[in-house]
């Protein structure tokens, strides 16, 4: 028996509430409702999953750019298969950002490339490009091609071939092609966890304390059934069993994955609540089976 005669008349009470059978239909309602909503796959802003790709993969190649002696000045021409510029533009901003190279001011690049009747016009082959370098008079010049940039609801794929020209040699000092993915971004274990990071904590905290509420209440013929043995190690197996509960569904909540130090003390807090809870509980139900 775990009848505690000592028991918290405030968390009685609270219990006695809780144990009507249309109280737990709202509450079992109530957490079926939010647990889809927490779970449930989202559809991303497909613009900000075209950034995400971009972004990227032009970090990656700025990063990869190797530092040449005989190179001050550089210039990003337009890449084949990127008609809106972004992955251009993006490309001259990371590598601007990296301070490698001095690279060309886009509104002076697109005013010497006009006065050339240029404009915008991919360079597809190594010889346009060191012509290119030698009439917009900088040392390299970085080019290439876009063959791949797909985006959909939940995934998006970009491939970017790069390759950097000399204008005193001629020759290509770098070449190199990234590809990045997105794929199904919320499905799987990882997109699941992406999921629940992106919930608020709070409701996320309300859901696991419905879920601990009701879970000896649901399964009371259970504990009644459990105590009637009165046997301490079932008792205390029994307790155990659902504090276990309480913090696996605590951690799922988290996305098994443990953050920071306040995701691990939110679940030893977890742990502490669901097995003081548990005890007042069980011993309420087998003082009202009385």
């Amino acid at each position: 028996m775990i009848t505690n005669r000592y028991s918290n008349p405030f968390l009685l009470l609270i219990a006695g509430l809780l144990f009507r059978p249309w109280v737990l239909t709202c509450l079992f309602a109530g957490i079926a409702f939010q647990s889809y909503r927490l779970t449930r796959p989202a559809q991303v802003d497909m613009e900000s999953l075209r950034r995400q790709l971009v972004e990227a993969v032009c970090s990656r190649a700025a990063a990869d750019l190797p530092r040449r002696e005989s190179v001050s000045t550089l210039a990003v021409l337009g890449l084949a298969g990127d008609p809106s510029g972004i992955v251009s533009a993006e490309l001259r901003k990371s590598i601007r950002a990296a301070g490698t190279y001095r690279l060309l001011d886009d509104g002076f690049l697109g005013r010497l490339l006009r006065e050339f009747a240029r404009n915008e016009v991919p360079v597809a082959t190594l010889a346009e490009a060191v012509g290119a370098a030698r009439r917009i008079g900088v040392d390299a010049v970085v080019f290439g091609a876009v063959p791949e940039f797909s985006v959909g609801a939940n995934s998006g794929a970009l491939t970017v071939e790069l390759r950097m020209a000399e204008r005193e040699t001629g020759q290509a000092v770098f070449a190199h092609s990234y590809r990045e993915t997105a794929g199904d971004i919320y499905g799987g274990v990882s997109g699941w966890r992406a999921r629940m990071a992106q919930r608020p904590a709070v409701s996320r905290i309300l859901v696991w304390a419905a879920f601990t509420l009701l879970l000896p209440l649901v399964s009371a013929p259970l504990v009644l059934r459990l105590t009637a043995m009165e046997s301490n190690m079932i008792n205390l197996g029994m307790l155990l069993g659902y504090t276990a509960a309480d913090v696996a569904f605590a951690a799922f909540l988290t996305g098994f994955r443990i953050a920071s130090p306040w995701v691990s003390a939110l679940l030893l807090l977890a742990l502490a609540a669901g097995a003081f809870y548990n005890y007042r509980i069980a011993s309420f139900i087998e003082e009202k089976s009385r």
